[in-house]
Order: structure tokens, then sequence, then C-alpha cells
């Protein structure tokens, strides 16, 4: 069974979105722990808060049911929410780790729980979402498809990215550069990612 381009692409583009899902909440999470707030139940909060926006944008990115004949969703849009929310978690993690005002004030945290960790969370899951079925819809259609596939392998490259971008953020990223930087890095990396995953396969806005 050979790997075709289109299916290479699509499969570094959901690796690539679980890593950046991954370095994404655990560098929120790492600025939320370590702001002097209490160690455990900021955890159980934060991952709870991740969890909940990644589930639910899995559900919104997901389509409701394929047909035969069903036209290809575009995920430009998804993409593009990914990127800001990734833009606007970066924008504010500066400010978090610049101005203590935000770090006291009880909406400052709440906004920072918003922005860095559940909005990247919720576009990170709607765009695998879409991704999925993008994948899926391509497969299943011969005239798109150069190969016929059962399975897509979006969510296991998914968590394998997570994992990945997990350990690279823990190790490498975080303890040597600013949250703005590397979040901002993540969003430069998707953008990348959307330019080689749409270039084949653009899809329909629906």
């Amino acid at each position: 069974m050979t790997l075709d381009r289109d299916t290479f692409g699509r499969g570094c583009a959901a690796l690539l979105t679980g890593g950046a899902l991954g370095i994404a909440v655990e560098t929120g999470a790492a600025l939320l722990l370590f702001s002097g707030l209490g160690m455990l139940s900021a955890a159980g909060f934060i991952t709870a808060a991740a969890l909940a926006a990644l589930a639910a944008g899995v559900w919104v990115g997901a389509p409701e049911h394929h047909h035969e004949g069903d036209i290809v969703p575009s995920s430009i849009g998804r993409w593009l929410s990914a990127i800001l929310a990734l833009i606007f978690a970066a924008i504010y993690a500066g400010g978090w780790e610049r101005l203590p005002q935000l770090r006291v004030l009880p909406l400052g945290r709440a906004v920072a729980v918003l922005l860095m960790v559940a909005w990247p969370a919720y576009s990170l899951g709607a765009l695998l979402g879409t991704l999925e079925a993008r994948a899926r819809r391509i497969a299943a259609d011969p005239a798109l498809a150069r190969q016929a596939a059962d399975r897509t392998g979006t969510g296991v490259l998914a968590l394998a990215g997570a994992a990945i971008g997990v350990a690279w953020g823990g190790f490498i990223l975080i303890p040597h550069f600013p949250a703005a930087y590397v979040l901002g890095g993540c969003a430069a990396v998707l953008a990348l990612a959307a330019g080689w995953e749409t270039r084949r396969h653009p899809g329909t806005l629906l």
C-alpha cells in the first residue's frame, strides 16, 4: 500500500494540529499553575476546561452524517479560527507574563482560562473534527482519492501529535522561550499546514 502526497499531507496536518493542541494547552496550564493559584484545584479546573472545550470542538467540527454524493467540506474556516485562537492566546500570554494585575484579578484569571486554554482547545478540536470529515469524504470518492481507505488515522495522528507536543513543550519550548513566542510559533506552523492541507482539495464552504 503506497502513501500518496495527499494522504501524507492530511496526516501531517492532523499530526501538527495535535501537536499544537498539546503545546497550547500545556503552555496555558503552565502559566496558570505557576501564578500563585492553588496547584491541585487549578490543575483540575484547567484540565476539565480543556477537555470540555476539546470535546465541544470535535462535536461541532464533525458532520452529522455522510450520504453518497456528499460534498467535501471546506476546512479553511476551521484553520483560520484555530490560528486566530492561538494568536489571541499569544497576545494574552504576553500580557499575563508582564502585567501582575492580570494574575491578581479574578476577571484576569477567568479570561486567561478562556483565551489560553478553552478557546485554543475548542478551535483545534473543531479543526480535527473537520479534518476527519474531509479525509473520510475524500477517501470515499474514487474521483478524489487515489486509493480507497477504511481508516483515515486522523484521530491516532492527532493524539500522537498531542503527545509529542506536550513532551516537546515541557522539555524544550516552555523552559526556554516566552509563552507568547511558543503560542505564536504554533499559529505560524498551523498557517503553513493549512496551506498544504487545503491546496489540492479546498472543499466547499457550508
